[in-house]
């Protein structure tokens, strides 16, 4: 009978050890599920932002390269332009450098050649026409302030555009780390995404399994506390059965009395 009641015990206490451990490795796994699936949110938010932070980088980029070619291409045609007036006028500069000097080189020969003569009518003016020697160091002067002028667009516009290179050059290269480094971080936000779902998904199978272990040990718990408890029989049959036992007590107490000296009240 000690024999017995020892190993019921022994089972009693194994069986609260078994529980406990898997109370334990469902509420471990819980709780590791709770720390992967904040990391996943995280995760999942900061990948959100880096996308959104990418695609920015990479529409202002294409904005700004569009913006860079198209002034390029007016700073070009602007220089293009200038180049040919400035040779226009200095093709025409010469042209009519070349014209007056020679016009007022005839005009010295002729004099010098015909001379004063008694027959010849007084003409009203002295000398001969030497094409408008006057009027040339005007228009020579305007067309050499034209030509200042082509000059100066030339000179300004491949500055702008030797510095408009530069600072699109430093943006474009700013632009591309950032975009690599975003990159690069959201690559392996990426891969440590798919490692946590991973993990949560084995952990939800773990805690699934560990938990119907669980259930199924506290149903036999459940199971077995009837009969170790409850009899079966309803209170008022206990109290029936508890006072038929008295009752037997006294019926037994009365036969031994009557054989004794001693004669008990009551039989």
């Amino acid at each position: 009978m000690r024999q017995t009641t020892k190993v019921g015990v022994t089972r009693s206490s194994v069986r609260h050890q078994s529980r406990k451990l898997k109370s334990e490795a469902v509420a471990s796994l819980n709780s590791a599920l709770a720390a992967s699936e904040a990391k996943r949110d995280k995760l999942s938010e900061d990948i959100s932002v880096l996308t959104t932070e990418i695609a920015e980088l990479e529409e202002s980029l294409a904005k700004t390269t569009k913006e860079r070619s198209e002034e390029n291409a007016e700073n070009s045609n602007t220089i293009h332009e200038a180049q040919e007036g400035k040779a226009a006028i200095e093709e025409a500069i010469e042209v009519l450098d070349h014209f007056y000097k020679t016009a007022a080189k005839a005009a010295d020969v002729t004099l010098l050649q015909q001379g004063p003569t008694a027959d010849m009518p007084d003409a009203g003016f002295e000398g001969a026409n030497k094409g408008s020697q006057s009027a040339s160091t005007g228009i020579l002067g305007m067309m050499e302030v034209i030509l200042s002028d082509f000059e100066r667009s030339i000179s300004s516009t491949e500055k702008w555009e030797k510095e408009a290179a530069a600072e699109f050059l430093e943006f474009e290269t700013t632009t591309k780390v950032s975009m690599g480094k975003k990159t690069s971080m959201k690559t392996n936000k990426d891969q440590e995404l798919t490692e946590t779902n991973s993990s949560i998904a084995e952990d939800n199978e773990s805690l699934l399994d560990e938990q119907a272990l669980l259930d199924k040990s506290v149903q036999e718990i459940q199971e077995l506390q009837p009969a170790c408890v409850e009899t079966g029989m309803s209170y008022e049959d206990r109290v029936a059965k508890r006072e038929q036992e008295i009752e037997s007590l006294k019926e037994a107490l009365c036969v031994l009395d009557k054989e004794g000296p001693v004669q008990t009240e009551g039989c």
